[in-house]
């Protein structure tokens, strides 16, 4: 795995853009995937639009993220985020030559608190869900508890 990513020093307008290339090797077939991302900084709030681009052969998938933060303390350490997604993309179906588009959809929340300079606690829950043509839908749910230490 290969990961480049770029952050550009934040302006003092507070935009912040990004952009990622990640390569994968596998057996038979490798994945390149690229990716940009514009960020912006208002007050105790960090918005961010992330889209993902992966090139394949039966067809370009592409994915939009959006994420808004809250730093309700001021601080990086202590915040709220809510974030969202959508994408498509094509993939065979068994044993064919027809491509299948798929389209994807997500949202999720979290919250992280420090209780001290090494200590704090994340909290966050999420659901996905995919679609394919047949009406086929996939879904996922998580909730995940992190405890953080920092030295």
């Amino acid at each position: 795995v290969l990961d480049l990513i770029y952050e550009a020093p934040v302006t003092g307008k507070g935009w912040e853009p990004a952009f990622s290339y990640d390569y994968m090797k596998f057996g038979q077939s490798d994945v390149k995937m690229y990716g940009y991302a514009l960020g912006k900084y208002w007050g105790n709030w960090y918005y961010r639009w992330k889209t993902l681009v992966v090139p394949s052969e039966p067809r370009t998938s592409v994915s939009h993220r959006v994420l808004a933060r809250n730093y309700y303390n001021g601080t990086a350490d202590d915040y709220v985020e809510i974030t969202g997604g959508f994408g498509r993309g094509g993939e065979y179906r068994r044993r064919s030559t027809i491509v299948e588009t798929t389209r994807s959809s997500s949202v999720g929340v979290a919250v992280q608190k420090y209780f001290g300079p090494q200590w704090g606690i994340k909290l966050s829950g999420d659901y996905g869900s995919e679609h394919d043509a047949n009406s086929t839908t996939l879904t996922e749910r998580g909730i995940s508890v992190s405890l953080l230490f920092r030295w």
